[in-house]
């Protein structure tokens, strides 16, 4: 009986890595192409509050905006940022149409959140917004497709396998696995 009861939810536990594990190589993949420094990215649950509500998180990539900012300039900070936080709005939507799985809602609102505060700053009007949004998600779905996935395949099956990989790492494996450079256009 307790089997019948644990077995889906052990199933619905390993599919939440999996998908956050796509959806955090997705962001790593896409900042590190982007020359972005990179913390750490993992697959750790953990709980936070925010607006009075607790969530669990599967998932997490860090990155300083001082250290990028130093490493690229502020304005082109902003600009790959925002393609990053795009690369989760790219991964969800995947995960949703390929995998057939539900998608997070927070991770998904919070990614449009960072797209939308960088529309807003970068002066596009409410109109033009969707299509800016738009042409970040195109950025960060070419650096992910290149090599025909190949890149984001291997952060992603990496990260599952060790459960965290430092910037270092990402990097090391997104370099051994893409061929060519991704430009920013601009």
């Amino acid at each position: 009986m307790h089997t019948r009861l644990i077995k889906p939810l052990v199933k619905q536990l390993r599919d939440r890595k999996k998908t956050a594990a796509v959806h955090e190589a997705a962001h790593s993949v896409v900042g590190a192409s982007l020359g972005m420094p990179l913390g750490d990215v993992d697959i750790l649950r953990r709980k936070f509050a925010m607006d009075n509500a607790v969530f669990i998180s599967v998932g997490f990539s860090s990155y300083s905006f001082a250290e990028v900012e130093e490493a690229i300039g502020t304005k082109r900070a902003h600009e790959v940022i925002a393609v990053y936080a795009a690369a989760g709005i790219v991964a969800e939507q995947y995960i949703g149409r390929v995998r057939k799985c539900a998608i997070d809602e927070l991770a998904f609102r919070q990614d449009l959140q960072t797209c939308l505060r960088f529309a807003k700053m970068s002066g596009v009007s409410r109109e033009q917004t969707p299509l800016f949004v738009d042409s970040l998600c195109l950025t960060a779905e070419g650096i992910l497709g290149r090599e025909g996935g190949k890149v984001w395949n291997a952060v992603t099956s990496s990260l599952r396998h060790k459960t965290v990989l430092s910037g270092a790492e990402v990097k090391a494996i997104v370099n051994r696995n893409c061929m060519s450079q991704f430009p920013m256009t601009g």
